[in-house]
Parts: structure tokens; sequence; C-alpha cells
């Protein structure tokens, strides 16, 4: 957000792929007064776990 503070935009259009539409999403749930519209491609949406660890979430992922 700060990006589009400097940039002086009010809302914005997101066009993101793999990774940086992971970021998007998160973006969204937290501003989504700032971002108009998303378009996410090659990426699922996958909500916050508070229970579970990244690490670990990405271990269970591998190896279940």
């Amino acid at each position: 957000m700060c990006l589009l503070d400097a940039l002086g935009l009010e809302q914005v259009f997101l066009v993101l792929q793999d990774w940086g539409a992971s970021i998007a999403w998160n973006g969204y749930l937290l501003r989504p007064d700032r971002i108009k519209a998303l378009m996410n491609m090659s990426i699922v949406f996958s909500p916050s776990n508070l229970v579970r660890k990244p690490i670990e979430s990405m271990q269970k992922n591998v190896w279940e």
C-alpha cells in the first residue's frame, strides 16, 4: 500500500501471477478499499491457518 501512496493512487486493478498472486490475496484481505479488482493467475486462494505454522504446512503438503 505504500507504493500506491507514493504514486498517489487511491485504488488499483491488480493482475498477478504465481507468488505475486499469493501476496495480492493478502493485500486485498487487509485493504479491500485500495484494490478495485484483483485477477490472480496460476494460484488457488488459500486462507491463513492460525493453528499451523507456514513451515509445518509446507512439510505436510510435501511429505504427506
